[in-house]
């Protein structure tokens, strides 16, 4: 039998330091995985390159491009 990982949303919309921050660490040292659906992640233009699917290798991933 495979174990799970949960995955839970974070709901945040900003990267402050106060209120949800503890419960984000609470989470991820559980062995959670968290996703932020409404959390901004600009890449700035030296790092775009990296979206290029020719740096993934086929062997392994790490991010998906959705």
């Amino acid at each position: 039998m495979t174990a799970t990982t949960p995955v839970f949303d974070f709901p945040g919309t900003t990267w402050s330091a106060g209120g949800r921050a503890r419960e984000v660490e609470d989470t991820v040292e559980s062995g959670a995985v968290l996703r932020f659906p409404r959390l901004a992640f600009t890449l700035n233009e030296d790092e775009l390159r990296f979206l290029d699917p020719k740096w993934a290798g086929g062997r392994a991933k790490s991010i998906s491009l959705l």
